[in-house]
């Protein structure tokens, strides 16, 4: 069968139903009529990028029009912009790997060894340390992730009066943050290969985090610029505090069960 034909050129090639345009709008297919190799390119590129949901348009917008980004997505125009949860997980994973490769996180938790922990114990608890890092390397992308929901809680109770979005909708804007914030914290990383201290990166990440979810929640809402800084502070402050303490009570409690089971001593 030759795939450069005015029939198949017509017809899906996955259901065969005729084309109306680029994609078939009944099972969604790219229209193609034959495999070269600027087409695989272009689809490895558009799997991992997601290039034809606007990953670019979105990484720009997020700059520019934040606030405008956020209720285009949740009012329903959504082809515009990659999906806000894999945005963020994308970005979060990139950002994982370079801190990971260059060192960063195992610069963090010497500098807490140094600060917190007895010189004669801290050789033994740097090990302890990396084992944790090696068990939760496949996790930590999703760390960011996990804190949206805690967040997204705060956002919405100190800005219901003005922003009439439900919780799944600050959750989209918390995801769309988060992966912008992931993006802007790459360049972080040349902070800690030129001072070789991690804590600078830390505080300049942290600072980063306050003012990026401030300036998006200012274009949502229009409040002040200190009275939106002033609730970002407060959503994050009060949202990563509620998570390390809904991890501490899993934690613990998991450890009652394995130690109710025989599992610990």
């Amino acid at each position: 069968m030759n795939l450069s034909t005015d029939d198949t050129a017509r017809q899906c090639q996955n259901c065969g139903e005729n084309l109306r345009g680029k994609y078939c709008h009944l099972c969604g297919q790219k229209a193609r009529n034959r495999i070269t190799v600027r087409a695989v390119v272009m689809d490895a590129w558009e799997t991992i990028s997601n290039v034809d949901r606007g990953f670019l348009h979105t990484v720009v917008v997020l700059f520019t029009q934040p606030g405008q980004t956020i209720q285009d997505y949740v009012s329903g125009r959504t082809r515009p912009y990659m999906n806000p949860l894999r945005y963020a997980i994308l970005w979060a994973t990139i950002s994982v790997v370079l801190n990971i490769t260059f060192g960063v996180y195992e610069g963090t938790q010497s500098e807490i060894s140094a600060a917190f922990v007895p010189e004669e114990d801290a050789e033994e608890f740097l090990e302890n340390q990396r084992q944790a890092l090696r068990f939760m390397q496949p996790f930590l992308n999703f760390l960011p992730i996990l804190l949206v929901p805690f967040t997204a809680f705060y956002f919405r109770l100190f800005t219901r009066s003005r922003l009439p979005f439900n919780f799944a909708e600050h959750m989209v804007a918390g995801f769309f943050s988060m992966g912008q914030l992931s993006l802007i914290s790459i360049p972080f990383i040349s902070i800690f290969l030129i001072t070789g201290s991690a804590s600078y990166s830390l505080w300049v990440g942290m600072v980063t985090f306050v003012v990026y979810f401030g300036f998006v929640y200012r274009h949502l809402t229009g409040l002040t610029w200190t009275k939106s800084f002033s609730i970002s502070f407060l959503s994050i402050s009060l949202g990563y505090l509620s998570f390390v303490l809904i991890i501490m009570l899993a934690t613990l409690i998991i450890m009652v069960i394995l130690g109710v089971l025989g599992f610990l001593n």
